[in-house]
C-alpha cells in the first residue's frame, strides 16, 4: 500500500511538473504566435478574401474573375517570364558557386581572408544599403560607366537596358553567396562530426544537400524582378 501511495504521489508530482512545463513553454511561445497571427496569417486570409470580391467597399463575390483578369494582363505575363528566367539562372548558380567557394575556402590559398571578407561582408549590411550602392555603381552616370568610359565605351543605362537581368542576378549572388558558403561548410563539418573523416566525407551527399536546400531557400526568398527589365 505504501509503495502504491508513493508511486501515486510521484505520478502526481510528475503530472504537475509536466503541466508547469507546458504552461511556461506556452507563455514563451505565445508572443511569437500572436505576432505571426497578426502580421502573417490574418493578412494572408484578408488578401484571399479581397481576391474573391470586386472591391473592398461593395464586397461583391466574383469568385475567380480577378485571377482571370490578372492572367490576361500583359504586365503580369512579363513579370512571370522575368521571375522564371531569374530563378532558372540565379538559383543553380547560387547553389553551384556556394558549394565551389566552400570547397575553395578549405584550401590554403593566398589572400583567403580577403576573399572570405568580400563574400561575407554583404551579410552585415542591410539589403536597402546594398541596393543603393548597386544603383550608384550601375547608374547612367555611375562608377561602372565612368570606368568603361576610360576605354571609349559609351554609357549604358544598365537598369533600363537588356543587361538589367544580369545586374540583378549578380547582385543576388553577391548578397547571398556568403550565407550559403557558411551553410555548406557547416554541412561538411556536421558530416565530419558524425564519424566521417573530414577529407573523406561524402561529396555526393553534400552536393545533394546543397542542391535541395538551395532550391528551397532560393525558391522561397528569391526576389520577384517583375518589371525591372
Amino acid at each position: 500500500m505504501k509503495k502504491k501511495r508513493k508511486e501515486q504521489r510521484k505520478g502526481r508530482k510528475t503530472t504537475k511538473k509536466m503541466w508547469k512545463l507546458k504552461l511556461s513553454s506556452g507563455a514563451f511561445i505565445a508572443p511569437s504566435f500572436v505576432g505571426v497571427l497578426i502580421f502573417f496569417i490574418l493578412p494572408f486570409l484578408v488578401v484571399i478574401y479581397y481576391s474573391l470580391v470586386d472591391n473592398p467597399i461593395s464586397g461583391n463575390f466574383v469568385f475567380l474573375d480577378n485571377f482571370g483578369a490578372v492572367i490576361r494582363n500583359g504586365a503580369f505575363k512579363k513579370a512571370v517570364h522575368n521571375t522564371l528566367t531569374f530563378s532558372a539562372v540565379a538559383v543553380p548558380l547560387a547553389v553551384a558557386l556556394s558549394l565551389l567557394l566552400a570547397i575553395v575556402l578549405e584550401a590554403k590559398l593566398p589572400f583567403r581572408s580577403q576573399f572570405r571578407t568580400f563574400f561575407l561582408s554583404p551579410m552585415m549590411v542591410p539589403v536597402a544599403s546594398i541596393v543603393l550602392i548597386w544603383q550608384v555603381l550601375f547608374h547612367y552616370n555611375g562608377a561602372v560607366n565612368d570606368f568603361l568610359g576610360v576605354f571609349g565605351i559609351d554609357k549604358i543605362d544598365w537598369l533600363k537596358s537588356e543587361y538589367a537581368q544580369v545586374v540583378v542576378i549578380i547582385l543576388f549572388l553577391w548578397k547571398n553567396l556568403g550565407y550559403n558558403v557558411i551553410q555548406r561548410r557547416y554541412q561538411k563539418g556536421n558530416d565530419a562530426r558524425h564519424g566521417e573523416h573530414p577529407h573523406q566525407f561524402s561529396e555526393r551527399r553534400l552536393l545533394h544537400k546543397a542542391i535541395v536546400m538551395g532550391l528551397i531557400l532560393h525558391g522561397l526568398y528569391a526576389p520577384c524582378p517583375s518589371k525591372m527589365w
